[in-house]
């Protein structure tokens, strides 16, 4: 509901060939982008604890602005489908965006998850990257995928721990998984690591 008109006015244009979808794609998550790093959408990153200090919110909370933004989006996109939480036959993936046989995923991952997954076990925000999103490209058959980080945390934390170190880690591992992907999956094209900036900001009037 609160992106229902989002996008309303705007010539988004059309799709026509999978590269078209890749832009469509990649203009949405850059709105996204602008929504939390530059203006006041960070604020929908965070929530009050019980002693109204502000803490990250959750992956689920996170994911559903971004579908919210996404229906919006290819709504006005009929010849597109838009899927939430897609299966693909060995888990979920975010979101996946197909056109004809053009495949598009996005995986959602938070920079300050460090809880472990699989065997031998690695943080998640590594997991993500480097296991589970490669394994949906697989099943899925998909042509682009897109890794998106969301960083509370960066270097204006009044004391709290920098995470850039933990997007450098994805990013040193985002080469190796591509070369990879492309060679198990024929048609593949480009994996992409887009982090997002959701650490907490003054409004203009304090900058």
């Amino acid at each position: 509901k609160d992106y229902s008109s989002f996008f309303d006015g705007r010539t988004v244009g059309g799709v026509q060939s999978c590269d078209d979808l890749r832009n469509k794609v990649e203009e949405l998550i850059e709105e996204f982008n602008k929504e939390f790093s530059q203006r006041d959408g960070w604020k929908d990153a965070w929530k009050e604890n019980k002693h109204e200090t502000l803490v990250p919110q959750t992956e689920p909370v996170i994911g559903r602005r971004f579908r919210g933004m996404g229906y919006a989006y290819f709504k006005q996109l009929p010849d597109v489908t838009f899927i939430p939480e897609a299966g693909t036959g060995n888990g979920l993936v975010d979101f996946h965006i197909i056109y004809k046989n053009c495949r598009a995923l996005v995986e959602l991952k938070l920079l300050n998850n460090s809880s472990t997954k699989g065997e031998p076990p690695i943080a998640a925000y590594l997991h993500g990257i480097q296991r589970q999103l490669p394994q949906y490209v697989i099943n899925s058959d998909a042509k682009f995928a897109y890794y998106l980080t969301g960083q509370h945390y960066a270097h204006n934390n009044e004391g709290k721990p920098d995470h850039s170190s933990r997007l450098s880690a994805i990013q040193a591992a985002q080469p190796q998984v591509e070369i990879d992907l492309r060679a198990a999956v024929s048609n593949f094209e480009s994996l992409k690591v887009i982090n997002i900036d959701m650490s907490q900001k003054p409004s203009a009037s304090k900058i």
